[in-house]
């Protein structure tokens, strides 16, 4: 086996900007390889489908004119939750009928492949099932490139959260693990009690910051791996010969008495997150780098004298409840980095005249084969060369993605109070070739 390290990867990238993370995305950006090639994850949403629908049935629904907010947490590329997910609409439709309008946030790091999920959920991947966006009229579609050991969405405002095998993932690495490749199969005491103590605080975190994002009577289902009383896992079970854990570390030791890897390597891979996969690239600049923004030099300029405009515009939009959020699109962002100063300068002035405790989500639009990883890095300060972001800067901000084309409605009837866009609407739905311009 060998392990082949090239500028070229996911991990050269999380190199260059240092980003934490629990796992690199495997396969090819945008081919939507998570979904097309894990059966297990499947299964476990599969038996959860019957206790979730019956959860949902309980949710109240007070407004049909605002959104039903669903979050999927730990979503990888979006395809293994999709079935579910077209049950779930189907019961809201039959319930409360077409007009009331759903709303589906995706949630996982900041390193994940929103390409896949954004291309998957629009149907834009030929050899994926029909999506509920194909199905289904007034659905919108987000992502959120925020950690969910942090508050993802402004408060009181999900009706449904839920999370399928990705929760047991740490926050942090309480230490090195000797002897196995992951935490199940620690054997020394001191270890395991190191892990368990991060994996309590860490579940709190969790619990809290999800219990901040429903509103009142909101539901979650959180769905995790874990040990039975019998010492049973995923992976390790009566009805297995041999855990698939040991023979993942049996066969990394095998490795290094081959000299495939290095000792070095050995003790560092944690639950293999070190190894280094392909990507692809965007057509401008390496994908993950923040290439547009920081060679864009003319949009800058625009937006800077665009500025004034922009927010003696936004000083006159009303703001009746200070406890719902207050909703800013920058259509066709790109990157983000072009309206980042704008944007604080917005937030700025929404502060100074409504308080901290207006919620602000700051939803970003652009098409599903846009550099989304750059976009989240910037936004949560991830980029080491770039400027501080308004997140590091602001709290109860709230920042979400549409890959949904500019051309179609990207968000909920109603719930948009400031929209923007700059040198970017410019480009038309299809080709320019038989255009005529007057």
């Amino acid at each position: 086996m060998e392990l082949v390290r090239t500028e070229n990867s996911y991990a050269a990238v999380m190199a260059d900007a240092q980003l934490p993370h629990s796992h690199i995305p495997y396969g090819k950006e945008g081919s939507g390889f998570y979904s097309d090639n894990n059966i297990g994850c499947f299964n476990v949403i599969d038996a959860a489908t019957p206790m979730v629908l019956s959860a949902l049935d309980k949710v109240p629904v007070k407004d049909l004119d605002a959104p039903f907010i669903i979050a999927d947490f730990g979503t990888a590329d979006g395809g293994t939750s999709m079935f579910l997910l077209k049950k779930m609409i189907a019961l809201l439709r039959k319930k409360y009928g077409k007009d009331l309008p759903v709303q589906v946030v995706y949630e996982d790091q900041p390193v994940n492949d929103f390409k896949s999920l954004f291309l998957r959920t629009h149907g834009f991947l030929s050899h994926a099932p029909t999506s509920f966006m194909q199905e289904f009229d007034n659905v919108y579609v987000l992502a959120s490139g925020t950690s969910f050991y942090s508050q993802c969405l402004p408060p009181g405002s999900l009706h449904f959260g839920m999370s399928f095998t990705a929760m047991h993932w740490l926050s942090t690495r309480p230490s090195r693990i000797t002897g196995a490749l992951v935490h199940v199969d620690i054997t020394d005491p001191t270890e395991k009690t190191l892990f368990q103590a991060q994996a309590a605080k860490d579940w709190e975190i969790i619990l809290l910051a999800r219990a901040r994002e429903l509103r009142s009577g909101g539901r979650a289902a959180i769905i995790v791996q874990c040990l039975d009383k019998e010492g049973q896992y995923p992976g390790a079970t009566k009805n297995i010969t041999e855990s698939v854990f040991h023979s993942f570390t049996k066969y990394w030791k095998e490795m290094v008495t081959e000299e495939d890897i290095t000792q070095l390597e050995n003790t560092n891979i944690a639950g293999m997150k070190e190894i280094q996969v392909p990507h692809s690239h965007f057509p401008y600049g390496k994908t993950g780098s923040g290439f547009h923004s920081d060679n864009n030099i003319g949009c800058f300029d625009i937006i800077f004298t665009a500025s004034p405009m922009v927010l003696n515009a936004l000083e006159k939009v009303p703001v009746k409840d200070s406890k719902s959020p207050f909703t800013i699109a920058d259509f066709g962002t790109a990157d983000g980095g072009t309206s980042m100063f704008l944007v604080k300068k917005m937030i700025e002035l929404l502060r100074k005249k409504h308080g901290k405790d207006l919620p602000v989500q700051v939803v970003y639009e652009d098409q599903p084969v846009n550099d989304f990883k750059s976009l989240f890095f910037r936004i949560q300060g991830l980029l080491s060369h770039a400027p501080p972001s308004y997140m590091q800067e602001f709290d109860n901000v709230y920042v979400l993605a549409s890959g949904t084309s500019f051309y179609s409605q990207c968000l909920p009837p109603g719930s948009l109070h400031f929209g923007m866009s700059f040198t970017a609407m410019e480009w038309l739905s299809t080709g320019y070739d038989r255009c005529l311009i007057l």
